[in-house]
């Protein structure tokens, strides 16, 4: 069983992730992530088809992880799991032929986004462009009514056993709540990416 967790393709690559499946044909993937780099997504989607028979979205499946989930020959969304597609985004610093080149490159993964769930899903190209064109969510029962997912699972199954995570008492909740206020209003570059992996770490974490 394949876990894709954190952001895919910082720290292991396709490369690394399928040595470590060497000698099995057939596998089981799960897919609990707020999504990463495309061409890592791309590259585990192609290795991947063929040898996934399941892929669980378990938890956040966004950007990068509905792309790899795609590879499942059924695709199952857990009953608490939410999946979020958009197109490619970058951040790029540099000379105006640097910014066109990556331009070029964001267009063609797209139209790879594009024509990948357009496949998949059976959907007209206008409604997934639509889809692409914003960050759009699914709830469990609107991926299968979209065809991103094929089954609602009740239970995920867990890819290994861990420790239970700390528990904090209501009073342990409410400080934390206080920091997060007294925080206030904060200003970043990338206010979209940074809500996205806010909720993938409620998702992820919050019990």
């Amino acid at each position: 069983m394949l876990r894709v967790h954190d952001d895919i393709g910082c720290g292991a690559s396709a490369a690394d992730c399928l040595r470590e499946l060497e000698g099995f044909a057939r596998v089981d993937l799960l897919v609990s992530t707020c999504g990463g780099d495309a061409a890592t997504s791309l590259d585990l989607l192609e290795a991947l088809t063929g040898r996934c028979e399941r892929a669980i979205a378990t938890g956040p499946c966004y950007s990068g992880g509905v792309i790899v989930l795609q590879a499942g020959r059924r695709r199952y969304a857990a009953r608490g799991a939410t999946l979020m597609v958009h197109e490619g985004r970058s951040a790029v610093v540099g000379t105006a032929d640097r910014l066109e080149a990556e331009a070029i490159r964001l267009r063609a993964a797209n139209e790879k986004f594009l024509g990948l769930f357009t496949r998949t899903t059976g959907q007209p190209r206008e409604v997934v462009r639509a889809w692409l064109s914003q960050d759009t969510f699914f709830s469990p029962a609107e991926a299968v009514a979209a065809n991103l997912v094929d089954e609602i699972v009740e239970d995920a199954p867990a890819p290994a056993s861990r420790p239970l995570p700390p528990v904090i008492a209501e009073d342990e909740g409410q400080t934390l709540l206080s920091v997060l206020a007294a925080i206030g209003q904060v200003h970043c570059a990338d206010p979209a990416r940074v809500r996205r992996e806010v909720m993938g770490w409620v998702g992820m974490n919050l019990r």
